[in-house]
């Protein structure tokens, strides 16, 4: 499948902002982009993008012509970096260039692909021998299970007849706060629960 001349036909270019469309759907058979991100998430890629701008050159944008002139391509994989780089005021991106033609079944693939994590996380190697926040400034969403927290068999009978209840955590107060002004009112005349909130100076 692969052969030493595999990388020979890669198009890998420059290409000017002004000639690249996020996937909104436009190109017929190919849906669009199904990635979103938040506003912090969003900053956080900024941020990270102003401080390791060599990462692109690794990390490049993926894209289509959606024309044989390659007037102006269609971007199958970094929407969201692409935004980030206009924001950011940048007049080019980094990209590889899918061959034309190319079949939409395969696009589609490609955007799938492109965004699927194969693997998960090993929790207690991230907390044990990574810095934490190291990890939440490149915008990890971590769960860590803390030490004292009780497994369902050391709970008494007491504790296993307690309401049952959710955890919601949030990565700035500005989500938790947008989180209570749509919900609050849902959750109470739909679900009769109340909403307790915590974090930070609430």
């Amino acid at each position: 499948m692969l052969d030493a001349d595999f990388l020979n036909n890669t198009t890998r270019k420059m290409i000017e902002l002004a000639r690249l469309q996020p996937n909104e759907g436009q190109l017929p058979g190919l849906p669009k982009n199904p990635r979103e991100i938040d506003k912090d998430k969003f900053e956080l890629l900024k941020q990270n993008l102003r401080k390791y701008p060599k990462l692109l050159k690794h990390c490049t944008l993926l894209v289509y012509a959606l024309d044989d002139a390659e007037t102006n391509y269609i971007i199958i994989g970094g929407n969201m970096r692409y935004l980030a780089l206009a924001e950011l005021g940048e007049q080019l991106a980094p990209c590889d260039v899918i061959e034309r033609p190319t079949d939409v079944e395969t696009l589609q693939a490609y955007v799938a692909l492109h965004n699927s994590s194969f693997g998960r996380w090993d929790m207690d190697l991230l907390a044990n021998e990574w810095d934490i926040d190291d990890l939440q400034s490149w915008g990890l969403d971590l769960d860590f299970k803390l030490d004292d927290e009780p497994t369902d068999d050391e709970l008494n009978g007491d504790n296993r007849n307690k309401p049952f209840t959710a955890k919601l955590t949030f990565s700035s107060e500005t989500m938790l706060k947008k989180f209570i002004k749509e919900q609050e009112q849902m959750l109470a005349d739909d679900y009769g629960c109340t909403v307790s909130y915590s974090g930070g100076e609430l």
